[in-house]
């Protein structure tokens, strides 16, 4: 049976091999979630596809063998052969970070028909290691967390959620920053907050946006190191290269030392801040809920290069780390729209070019991979 293309959603790189997610029509649900292996001359190695059908197009990680996409599920695809080795089951949606373990570190941010919402850390096997924040575990609950935002310092996993209601159901934890002990998951302290941005950490700083500003928090306590305006800050985590923490906002890239806030540079340019995507649904359980939040990234780092390659609306822009001139901009030749989710590997760049949809995430699009010097 055929069934259409349905979105193109972001890609990891290594040195060997690019890693894209995207999705085939499932109608009338979201899309599935399916991973193809790209080699580095743009030849498809193999395709996995789970046959869900709700991909919001969450970043995945490369886990020891595995891709772990955790998209409707959370997906153990082994990276030599696209076998799914194991599964958590449907209805998992979020973030993930590999763990030396070959396991992750996750945020399960939609309840929908699923086991709730909760933070913590899977072994390779998909079985947890722990849990925290566990909430909304009843059919009606009903409860979503738009953000998800988790980052990983010191042996501590930083979490960023900012929880929404279900009807008349209310959240059991606050929205905020909660630091847990990244192997035992004890919890070590929380802040109350709204994060509108997933999170960054080092430096002994937790980096978000909070409120129209670019936030450092002290990774000791929650409490706050540094604050700096931003208007129309996006919902990309800050970028940490070359000692500076770098956001994007309505009017452009702005730098910040890393370590006390100080403003360094700022480049003017439209359409640089990343948006967060989410949709509403109705789930089997009754109840309507806030689906997901994938985030559309437009900046990545080459530190060694002092590189910072930024997506704008009138195309690619590569910036100076160190000063933040503008070295290099252009149009990327073939793409049919607004270009999203650098990332950069040796002198190849890899862009996504897919529209957004209009039931959330993205629809069908391209990977295009840029040469450069």
């Amino acid at each position: 049976l055929f069934r259409s293309f349905k979105a193109v959603h972001h890609a990891l790189a290594a040195s060997d091999a690019v890693y894209l997610q995207w999705a085939e029509d499932d109608g009338p649900y979201v899309g599935t979630t399916a991973a193809d292996k790209v080699s580095t001359t743009g030849t498809r190695v193999w395709t996995f596809d789970s046959g869900s059908d709700a991909n919001m197009g969450n970043w995945a990680s490369v886990s020891g063998a595995n891709l772990v996409i955790q998209d409707d599920g959370v997906y153990f695809v082994r990276l030599a052969d696209r076998k799914r080795t194991v599964t958590t089951g449907v209805d998992w949606w979020g973030q993930t970070i590999g763990d030396a373990a070959g396991g992750v570190w996750f945020a399960n941010t939609s309840k929908s028909d699923g086991p709730g919402l909760f933070v913590g850390d899977l072994d390779v096997t998909a079985k947890a290691v722990w849990k925290g924040n566990v909430q909304g575990t009843a059919c009606g609950d009903s409860l979503g967390e738009v953000m998800g935002g988790i980052a990983v310092d010191g042996g501590v996993l930083f979490y960023a959620p900012s929880y929404t209601a279900g009807g008349s159901v209310q959240p059991t934890f606050a929205s905020g920053l909660y630091a847990f002990d990244a192997a035992a998951g004890t919890p070590k302290w929380n802040v109350q907050t709204t994060p509108t941005s997933t999170i960054s950490a080092g430096n002994g700083l937790v980096y978000l946006i909070e409120a129209g500003a670019v936030v450092a928090r002290k990774e000791s306590d929650g409490s706050v190191g540094w604050t700096q305006p931003l208007a129309g800050a996006g919902a990309q985590a800050p970028v940490l290269a070359g000692g500076l923490a770098i956001a994007a906002g309505s009017a452009g890239v702005s730098a910040f030392d890393a370590k006390t806030g100080a403003p360094a540079w700022s480049t003017p340019l439209t359409g640089a801040a990343a948006r967060a995507y989410t949709i509403t649904i109705t789930n089997g359980c009754g109840g309507s809920q806030n689906l997901g939040a994938a985030i559309a990234t437009t900046l990545a780092a080459a530190v060694p290069s002092d590189t910072l390659v930024v997506t704008a609306s009138d195309g690619v822009h590569v910036l100076s780390i160190s000063t933040g001139a503008d070295t290099w901009n252009g149009k990327v030749t073939g793409a049919k729209n607004v270009v999203h989710d650098p990332v950069i590997v040796g002198k190849t760049v890899y862009v996504v070019d897919s529209p957004p949809s209009s039931v959330g995430g993205f629809g069908a699009g391209q990977l295009i991979a840029l040469s450069g010097t």
